[in-house]
């Protein structure tokens, strides 16, 4: 399907959603001048990337959890920046809406901006956060609610990789087989190791990319296919 034409927003957008209602795609075309856009879920949504299309401006985090006054960068390591409303418009998305304002980096006058949505559904997907605590002997346990399938975990407090883990590449725990959103380099054994559980993941390591001690963490996770009765862990069919 091209998607479907949402007029929730104060801009058009053209939007696919899951059948699950966990994630949705969409594109719109820039004003420069404040604006809402459609996201196309029927909740709001907890993690909202968005791409200028014709540029090389960085792809913008909308979490709502570290904050709608600040941005994090998919494709660098950066801790949450703090932009005050020229991403966001200090705003929370709603229900039917996210807020954009006047950066170029999601709003530039004919300008055509790729954005994903994700939002937790029981048992499917779920959008987080943690504390470190430092320690590789007792280090944090996060439950999800499922078994995950993929996970990418990022530093929110401080530097740090974007990690990206799944039990496609790591068959057993530790899972350790990372890639690197922020980063072009092959897949790793690196130190930031953690176990796929029945309902969450475990952390095994004090490495400072994913078990700071009193550093914060954003996670997105999505459900292994059995326990997503039957789902495709992002498309929902």
């Amino acid at each position: 399907t091209t998607g479907s034409t949402n007029n929730s927003g104060s801009i058009a957008s053209t939007v696919i959603a899951a059948d699950a209602d966990h994630f949705s795609i969409g594109t719109y075309a820039g004003t420069g001048a404040n604006a809402t856009i459609g996201h196309g879920l029927t909740a709001a949504p907890e993690f909202v990337n968005v791409k200028q299309l014709n540029s090389t401006a960085s792809w913008s985090a909308l979490i709502p959890a570290i904050g709608n006054s600040n941005a994090i960068f998919l494709n660098i390591n950066n801790a949450a920046t703090s932009v005050g409303t020229a991403y966001w418009q200090n705003t929370d998305p709603t229900s039917s809406v996210f807020s954009i304002g006047t950066d170029n980096g999601v709003n530039a006058s004919s300008s055509t901006y790729l954005f994903q949505c994700f939002r937790s559904v029981p048992g499917l997907c779920k959008v987080g956060t943690y504390i470190g605590n430092g320690s590789a002997t007792a280090p944090p346990y996060v439950s999800v609610g499922f078994k995950p399938s993929w996970v990418m975990i990022k530093k929110t407090s401080g530097t740090s990789n974007w990690h990206l883990y799944d039990t496609a590449r790591s068959l057993n725990n530790e899972v350790d087989d990372q890639l690197l959103a922020d980063f072009p380099s092959a897949e790793t054994t690196g130190s930031e190791e953690l176990d796929i559980l029945a309902d969450g993941f475990k952390i095994r390591t004090a490495d400072g990319g994913i078990n700071t001690s009193a550093g914060t963490y954003i996670y997105l996770a999505m459900a292994d296919i059995a326990s997503g009765a039957g789902l495709c862990p992002i498309y929902g069919r």
